[in-house]
């Protein structure tokens, strides 16, 4: 029977950015890819395989998925290598396995998944949002800033600006800049021109609330695959609400009307069918933000475009499959040194242990992977009482 291998690499990000071949991701990327190796065991189907090279106890209750390490791979022709993420990196990551270059996506593919992850996709979400939601108000479109001296007239003008490089990891890229540019952000800003050919602008929005619609892309059209309500700190991910798509909705109404959610979400269906979905198969996650304007709460729905998986689509995954309805938690990714990783893994699972109702969890503390010794990074799930 055809199945999915699924592997999860992290990294997908900072390769994309890198645009290489012979890409070598920093050590602590290396090391998340190695820690959460088998979370793609909870959004996998029965009979897929898991990439990992762990032989550490399986987190239950998941599916029966099979494990395997990518040199020991067997690859049907009907089979489908599912990735993080597509990148010129991971597809020499497979070749190198053995894997027929006939299964994988051409080099020229590869790089229209990249052309289509430059952030410039966002702002022409954006202008097709606004083209046809007039009734509505949205934020300045980012716009391309191709030297320096664009970035100063552009920041000037506006007093407060957001800086972002066109692909970035998590974190990593996206600049806040008032006033004057220090002159560590200048000589970052040269760089990124010289690399990536421009530096993004967009206005600097009062921030209420963080969230995004995923999508998912097959056979040329596009689907609503659920909400995702997340928080960040400084650009980086911390975690996820776990909650229905009808308890994310109705957080949300606490900001902006339902209906303004449904037309933002049925425009991205539109572009995505006619933009993305022709030239990717997978996962799309576009995110969004409440924002403060003067006194009114407004939308920006399209801060940031992902082909690939996201953590909003995991924890989406993990919640519609394994956590009972009604409940509510959050979903997070820790780190800790070594040792203290698994100290604190050890007390939650005493302070907070794991019930269930059914084969679905009801409270308590539940690890999405592995956690030992040596881990660095870890995914779980806090489901409240």
């Amino acid at each position: 029977m055809p199945k999915k291998i699924h592997l999860f690499n992290p990294q997908h990000d900072l390769s994309l950015a890198a645009g290489e071949m012979e890409y070598h991701a920093p050590e602590s990327a290396m090391q998340l890819a190695s820690d959460l190796s088998l979370l793609p065991l909870w959004y996998a189907e029965g009979g897929d395989t898991v990439i990992s090279d762990t032989d550490a106890v399986l987190p239950p209750p998941v599916r029966e998925v099979n494990v395997s390490a990518i040199n020991d791979l067997t690859v049907g022709e009907d089979d489908r290598l599912v990735p993080w993420g597509w990148d010129r990196s991971v597809r020499m990551q497979f070749l190198r396995a053995g894997v027929p270059e006939d299964l994988l996506p051409s080099a020229g593919h590869i790089d229209r998944i990249r052309a289509m992850s430059h952030r410039r996709t966002a702002g022409r979400a954006m202008e097709y949002i606004k083209g046809r939601a007039t009734d509505m108000r949205f934020p300045d479109t980012a716009v391309e800033l191709a030297s320096f001296r664009e970035i100063e007239e552009f920041v000037a003008a506006r007093g407060e600006a957001v800086l972002k490089a066109p692909w970035s990891g998590s974190g990593r890229g996206v600049f806040w800049c008032s006033g004057q540019m220090a002159q560590s952000l200048a000589g970052w800003c040269t760089r990124v021109i010289q690399r990536q050919g421009c530096v993004m602008g967009e206005p600097a929005l009062d921030k209420v609330q963080d969230f995004a619609m995923e999508f998912h892309c097959s056979g040329g059209t596009a689907a609503f695959a659920g909400y995702s309500l997340f928080s960040t700190s400084g650009g980086v991910y911390r975690g996820n609400r776990m909650m229905s798509d009808a308890m994310i909705e109705a957080a949300l109404a606490e900001y902006v009307p339902v209906p303004a959610l449904h037309t933002v979400r049925g425009l991205l269906t539109e572009f995505l069918s006619a933009e993305i979905a022709p030239h990717y198969s997978g996962y799309v996650g576009v995110d969004m933000m409440v924002y403060r304007d003067g006194g009114e709460l407004l939308v920006n729905p399209a801060v940031e475009i992902n082909l690939r998986m996201t953590m909003g689509m995991v924890a989406r995954t993990v919640y519609d499959r394994h956590v009972a309805a009604g409940k509510n938690g959050w979903f997070h990714i820790g780190h800790q040194p070594p040792g203290l990783l698994a100290a604190q893994d050890r007390e939650m699972r005493t302070h907070m242990p794991l019930k269930t109702e059914g084969n679905r969890i009801a409270s308590g503390y539940c690890p999405l992977v592995p956690v030992t010794e040596s881990s660095v990074y870890t995914a779980f799930i806090i489901i409240d009482e």
